[in-house]
């Protein structure tokens, strides 16, 4: 190997770092070049001398404004060297301009030229999204390009599309140089003259080829503009997207893409000017001088620093191997025949990472129309597949994709990676399959984990900006002892089943569009074949074909399953996604909505000076709330209740419907609010203080440093600990105030959850109590038990509640079991809509303190007496002498019977408003 390719590799920032994986610390194999690029230690030296000098570059008077806008110049000129562009002189046509990366480079370029309706763009069929999407959405007409028989754009088509456009119709040449997926290279001379010779502009994504061979803006046929990222660069994190274009194109009469500081000529109170330099126009706001800095080293050293493809072999060696496509750059996308169907590519990517720490990517790499060709996906089973996403909870693992693992050059993998990647891909390819049973698939994010990392996919190797760590060195990897122990684990006669009898992870309905093994079906193999293959098998089941000549066909009665009708939820998520159309306009009506922020479960923070007290709940979560103080005589004449605020939508939703009984009900209480802080960034309630203010409510705000207390203590589950200490501080708060009840906002859905997860990983028949007695003389209510989770969301986003989010760094760690069982009973009740009310049924006994009391000396007893049929004995006398069952029965007899009760009247209220 020569001393440059080693230095390179050297200098790479965690290469071979060890990796923490299921299976031990694995070395991290780097195999997702096309995607982005690695840092180097030698180009973060450079940036590191930018900063001490760093400053906006909109002044000349002062030094760091001085040097930043020279380094920006210099990395400028590096990058228009690197394209071959003509920047300086009387001989400039072009212009560098830096973007956040490609995709904004390329919606930049589309805004420059003013694409809009009645333009024509030309594109080929490996376009990437970011240079298909924008144009589209411009309003541009859009048509695609037969793919040549040997490949590459179909020059034949491409002239019959440009001699049939209008005359004087603006056209627009918009081609990928490269496919991401296969590495297929266009021929960017050849496609550039048919452009220029009906009149067309010849613009050029540049992102896939650029890492490993520059364009060339001014050759024998000049393009019109180039677009790539420099973050896919070796060293390139971090690295500015790069827009070159021809000067002619940045009309002076046309306003810049992004006006704003630093474009203005001159402003006034009503009007302004723009700058004339094309470069300064272009560029509004404060430039990224980090990422453009870096963006000039790395083309700086891809130009002088020219290195041979590091290529891979995938042959015939490996039957259940599919390599989709061939193509000039090292770039695989591959799939793997198990049977009638395939190996899911996230499954596959994931064993890759546990197995050996290589890092390859599954999907359809941002390609989708191409992807499904390469795939066999016909247009109907594309369509279904869309609907099935849009439509139908826990369809996103049906998501059609394939595993490319990528390449670049001998000096981003040495010899040694590359045949570790593929005899690490050999095993997977024929062996795989066999450790289905030993992960957990979520069938709504398509993701595989193996079983005991379901929760914490980096296991306890998660890394915090708050806390910044390194990869941990390791010595030279053995890779023949890695290899040899993933066989072992991939061959063993141990390895792990299902139950045969395991639920499918997806719906009937959407069983025909599965195209993957499940682990149930890879358990029922291993228990009646002692073959260690699972060799391909014909026809092919599911709408991926490959080159199966037999289209693929689903019955009139499963369509019909697939296209019934839409529940409200799913009315909601499609209008959350828009179909768009080729214009850039949606297809479908939708009503205005309030954004949220994706991922999070909450209303974002709103901040409210004051609230009308007057907020009126709805009217089934009053009924529901009163029907619980009635059953389990929650509040009565002249309580003292202490709500305990969180800040959620529950315990607000609670505060509002505790307000509006205070008002009209007859009984007569005092209610006061306090919310615990436990002092950590994450959350921080304090918004709360002027809101409950505005309420007229009493208010406690109670300053708790919980976490830091934690850190100490070190308990077993953080989460568990930090509701604990805050009961603690309710109760003492309430005791020291001389309050008497001290109300929790759990609600039905949360009940239900406990009582699963407690059934099932702790064998317990317990649930939470409607009322018991606390410590410290508190009686703790919950007047929620009856409500759904639905109802406090809904009335949440409707009244505007101050709702605060919490994003405890804990809470992201801890495990995830009560999300799991959620999304268990949420599936049920698609299937079984009145689950809840037989669940409220079930658990009504047990959410009496007696009842829970008695549970507890049968739990006590039994493991003092082995003997069940004793312990049973005693827990059914302990029934009869404390006449349990007959004194519920009896309590709500009288709370239905006696109008005068002071429960029934909250009832009574409730109903009336």
């Amino acid at each position: 190997m020569e001393e440059e390719e080693m230095v390179l590799l050297s200098e790479q920032i965690g290469r071979l770092g060890a990796l923490s994986t299921p299976f031990g610390a694995r070395p991290l194999v780097y195999c997702d070049w096309t995607a982005s690029g690695r840092g180097l230690r030698s180009v973060e030296a450079v940036v590191a001398s930018v900063l001490p000098t760093y400053g906006n570059t909109h002044t000349s008077n002062s030094a760091c404004g001085v040097q930043s806008s020279s380094f920006v110049a210099e990395a400028r000129k590096a990058v228009g060297e690197f394209v071959g562009a003509r920047t300086t002189g009387k001989a400039a046509v072009d212009v560098v301009l830096f973007a956040a990366n490609a995709t904004a480079a390329c919606c930049q370029l589309v805004s420059t030229l003013g694409i809009g309706e009645g333009w024509l763009v030309v594109s080929s069929p490996y376009e990437h999204h970011s240079n298909l999407l924008p144009w589209r959405e411009a309003g541009a007409d859009v048509v695609v390009i037969d793919e040549a028989p040997g490949g590459g754009v179909d020059l034949s088509h491409l002239e019959r599309v440009l001699s049939r456009r209008s005359s004087g119709r603006s056209t627009v040449g918009a081609f990928c140089a490269a496919s991401n997926c296969t590495g297929r290279r266009v021929d960017v001379e050849a496609v550039t003259r048919v452009l220029r010779s009906f009149g067309a502009l010849s613009c050029w994504d540049f992102a896939t080829l650029a890492p490993h061979h520059p364009p060339v803006m001014n050759g024998v046929e000049p393009l019109d503009a180039v677009f790539f990222s420099c973050h896919k660069f070796l060293g390139g994190p971090g690295a500015a997207g790069v827009l070159v274009v021809k000067k002619a194109l940045l009309d002076p009469a046309r306003p810049p893409a992004r006006p704003g500081g630093g474009t203005v000529f001159f402003a006034t109170k009503t009007t302004h000017r723009f700058l004339s330099n094309r470069v300064e126009r272009e560029q509004g706001g404060t430039p990224d001088v980090l990422g453009i800095a870096r963006a000039g080293v790395v083309a700086r050293l891809a130009l002088t620093k020219r290195f041979e493809s590091r290529r891979l072999a995938f042959d015939m060696m490996m039957p259940a191997t599919v390599l989709l496509g061939t193509g000039d750059l090292p770039i695989y996308p591959l799939m793997v025949r198990c049977g009638p169907r395939f190996l899911h590519f996230n499954f596959a990517c994931q064993l890759l990472n546990d197995l050996f720490g290589i890092q390859a990517r599954g999907g359809c790499q941002c390609a989708g129309p191409y992807a499904h060709r390469l795939l066999g996906i016909d247009d109907d089973a594309s369509s279904l597949i869309e609907h099935a996403l849009l439509e139908h909870k826990g369809s996103e693992v049906l998501r059609p994709g394939f595993v490319r693992i990528s390449m670049a050059s001998v000096a981003h993998n040495s010899s040694a990676e590359a045949r570790y990647v593929e005899r690490a891909w050999a095993l997977v390819s024929a062996f795989g399959w066999r450790l289905l049973p030993s992960y957990r698939l979520d069938a709504r994010s398509g993701e595989w984990r193996h079983s005991s990392r379901v929760s914490k996919p980096l296991g306890d190797d998660r890394r915090w900006l708050a806390e910044p760590r390194g990869l941990a060195d390791r010595a030279a990897p053995s890779f023949d002892a890695l290899l040899a122990e993933a066989e072992r684990l991939l061959t063993s006669d141990d390895a792990p089943t299902v139950n045969d009898l395991v639920a499918s992870p997806l719906d009937d309905a959407l069983e025909p569009l599965r195209w993957f093994v499940t682990p149930a079906e890879a358990s029922r193999r291993m228990k009646t074949t002692r073959t260690k293959e699972w060799p391909a098998e014909e026809p092919l089941e599911g709408p991926i074909r490959l080159s199966d000549p037999r289209p693929w066909t689903i019955s009139d009665e499963a369509r019909s399953r697939l296209r019934s009708g839409s529940s409200p939820e799913e009315e909601a998520r499609r209008a959350k996604k828009p179909l768009r159309g080729r214009r850039g306009v949606a297809t479908t009506t939708t009503t205005a909505t309030t954004k949220k922020i994706a991922g999070d479960e909450e209303e974002p923070l709103v901040v409210v000076e004051k609230k009308d007290p007057a907020t009126r709940p709805p009217k089934r979560l009053l009924k529901a709330v009163g029907e619980a103080i009635r059953d389990w005589d929650l509040i009565a004449d002249g309580d003292r209740v202490l709500l305990g605020l969180s800040g959620g939508k529950d315990s607000l939703s609670l505060l509002h419907v505790l307000l509006h009984l205070q008002r009209v009900a007859p009984v007569r209480f005092e209610l006061a609010c306090a919310t615990v802080d436990p002092l950590t960034s994450s959350f921080d309630p304090s918004p709360l203080i002027p809101y409950v203010e505005g309420l007229g409510v009493r208010y406690f705000y109670l300053r708790d440093p919980i976490v830091d207390a934690a850190a100490d203590v070190e308990p077993a589950s953080l989460c568990a600990y930090c509701a604990r200490m805050k009961r603690g501080a309710l109760y003492s708060c309430a005791n020291r105030e001389s309050f008497n009840k001290l109300a929790l906002a759990h609600h039905l859905d949360d009940l239900a959850e406990s009582f699963v997860m407690t059934a099932l990983h702790n064998g317990g028949l317990r649930a939470m109590r409607a009322k018991y007695e606390a410590d410290r003389g508190v009686t703790v209510i919950r007047p929620l038990v009856y409500a759904r989770e639905h109802m406090t969301a809904a009335f949440a986003k409707a009244a505007r509640l101050p709702v605060v989010n919490e994003n405890c760094p804990a809470c992201f760690e801890e495990p995830k079991e009560r999300a799991r069982v959620k999304k268990l009973l949420a599936k049920e009740e698609a299937l079984f809509p009145n689950i809840y009310s037989s669940l409220r049924a079930c658990l009504e006994p047990l959410m009496d303190d007696g009842v829970a009391a008695a549970i507890k000396r049968f739990s006590d007893a039994k493991k003092r007496t082995p003997r069940a049929r004793e312990v049973h004995t005693d827990l059914l006398s302990s029934f009869s002498d404390d006449q349990l069952r007959a004194e519920l029965a009896e309590r709500r007899r009288a709370s239905s019977k006696d109008p005068s009760s002071s429960s029934s009247s909250f009832v009574r209220c409730s109903s009336n408003t």
